[in-house]
């Protein structure tokens, strides 16, 4: 119903009662924020995403990040992008971090001695080395 208020001297304006409701676009729209969870706002929505995705440019839903993209991931191997993360495959002869993010080379570390004896005396002479022994593998 409308009504009628005087604000200045001689002006009359009218006015409407309206209601404004908030429509909750998380219920509406049930295909909102796939790999996310939707917030409703007043008037709008926002996506907060899993670990590993990121909101697209249409603000609507949650996409892969392609961590691959990124070099520091997975060094030394090779980086396969999965759902929400990656995995590194690693090389013969390498093996997987602790941290999960790159690839080591195995490799091992041999002590060789050598001795020389010199005849006609009583001198014996022990001659070490440590060899770290790479068959590529860093």
């Amino acid at each position: 119903m409308p009504r009628t208020y005087s604000l200045c001297a001689g002006t009359i304006y009218e006015m409407l009662d309206i209601v404004i409701s908030d429509i909750n676009e998380c219920r509406v729209f049930r295909n909102l924020c796939v790999n996310g969870r939707c917030e409703n706002l007043v008037g709008l929505f926002r996506c907060e995403c899993k670990t590993g995705y990121q909101v697209d440019a249409t603000g609507g839903n949650c996409t892969d990040i392609d961590e691959c993209q990124n070099p520091d991931n997975c060094l030394y191997g090779t980086c396969i992008n999965t759902p929400g993360g990656y995995r590194c495959r690693c090389p013969p002869n390498f093996e997987l971090n602790p941290a999960g993010t790159g690839c080591v080379g195995l490799y091992s570390v041999r002590l060789q001695f050598t001795s020389f004896y010199y005849p006609n005396t009583d001198i014996l002479v022990l001659l070490s080395k440590l060899l770290l022994v790479v068959d590529y593998y860093s």
